[in-house]
């Protein structure tokens, strides 16, 4: 993919395509008012936007994803029919935001290192084991597999990357971590 096609699909892109209106920009964060709250909550600018990972997450309703997925779900359209459109607008990257850093994505080494780790600390729920014993894998198969349930729960999910910082790994430029 082209760098223009990056930036046609870049959380930036996305903002000012759905025109969120920006709150304020804290390091590699900009945060918008988030079109998901109820009205009481509509006041805040709750919903970050990292443009390192392309991620949303909003601190009060909980809503969260991907650049596309943001445009998709406040269009209602399919992340397809989403991506697509994206593709087809000229990007707008233009910011009122000053100062956002860039973090770079971290070296595949240190990458591969956090996820080995992140994966030890995982288990498979039992409703996780039944979907695999149904789609044919033995028991066995499925113990001595690397297959892992991500948890459900946002709190679970930060007591996990709070695990990993204790252990001494730093978490900024890891895809698909969200650091707040």
């Amino acid at each position: 993919m082209e760098e223009m096609d990056y930036k046609k699909l870049s959380i930036i892109n996305v903002k000012n395509k759905l025109n969120l209106r920006e709150g304020y920009c804290n390091g590699n964060a900009i945060y918008v008012y988030c079109p998901f709250c109820n009205e009481k909550d509509k006041n805040k600018a709750n919903l970050r936007l990292d443009v390192d990972n392309d991620s949303y997450y909003c601190n009060c309703c909980g809503e969260h994803g991907y650049a596309v997925g943001l445009y998709a779900k406040v269009n209602y359209i399919s992340t397809k029919t989403a991506f697509k459109r994206l593709m087809k607008l000229e990007p707008d990257l233009d910011t009122d935001m000053k100062y956002i850093k860039k973090a770079n994505k971290r070296s595949d080494s240190d990458i591969s290192e956090v996820y080995k780790y992140f994966l030890k600390m995982l288990g498979l729920n039992r409703k996780h084991c039944k979907i695999l014993m149904d789609m044919g894998f033995s028991k066995d198969e499925i113990l001595n597999s690397s297959f892992r349930s991500i948890p459900q729960f946002e709190n679970e999910k930060i007591k996990i990357c709070n695990r990993l910082i204790k252990c001494g790994f730093k978490l900024s430029g890891i895809p698909r971590i969200f650091s707040r």
